[in-house]
């Protein structure tokens, strides 16, 4: 049995996110889930760190900005915060046609969860509807295996009027800083205060 709070667990995202971190999922997220440290602090009502591993142990690792911008994103979507998502995106702090190590983009995620709009959403900013992960799924594979056809039906429309390249897919224009290093310095700074307000506005919480 999985436990029920990985929908609004943080560190969760960052499990889904970076395969070399699947052990912590088997072992902890869907397996001894009640001897997790993280699971007793939220029972508890207690904040739960973002950096506090199911071992009870502190987390310590250094993120470039692309991994916290697709980290931020990801977490966006696993809580729905639809203005949230359009505001990463907007802002360019995550690329919608990355990917983790293991193939996951996005959308893959998005169409996991089954946020319609948050799919068409990354749709239009161009994350590619044809891309695979490292098991050969399509998000339209993976949102048909959760039962999400609604999703899955918005991936295959996109998917018939863009080549396998998605180069036809639209994006919307952004705005061009003229100063190259006061741009990123300004994604760095919308960032920080992203990453914040996600920690601030989507603790776990315990499930009665």
């Amino acid at each position: 049995m999985s436990c029920s709070h990985t929908k609004h667990c943080e560190l969760y995202v960052h499990f889904a996110a970076d395969p070399s971190l699947n052990l912590w999922k088997q072992h902890y997220c869907e397996g001894g889930y009640e001897r997790c440290a993280r699971y007793q602090q939220a029972l508890k009502g207690v904040s739960v760190p973002l950096t506090l591993l199911p071992n009870g142990k502190t987390l310590k690792w250094e993120r470039t900005n692309e991994e916290n911008g697709i980290h931020a994103l990801f977490n966006a979507i696993q809580k729905n915060r639809v203005p949230m998502v359009k505001s990463i995106l907007k802002s360019r702090l995550a690329d919608p046609r990355g990917m983790t190590r293991d193939g996951c983009t996005p959308l893959m995620f998005a169409a996991r969860m089954g946020n319609e709009q948050i799919v068409q959403i990354l749709l239009d900013f161009g994350c590619n509807p044809h891309a695979r992960n490292a098991q050969g799924d399509t998000a339209a594979d993976i949102a048909m295996k959760e039962g999400h056809e609604g999703c899955a039906r918005l991936i295959r429309e996109r998917m018939a009027a863009v080549p396998p390249d998605g180069t036809d897919t639209p994006r919307p224009a952004v705005h061009q800083e003229p100063d190259a290093d006061a741009a990123r310095n300004e994604r760095q700074s919308i960032l920080h205060r992203v990453l914040g307000l996600l920690r601030r506005h989507g603790p776990e919480r315990a499930v009665s």
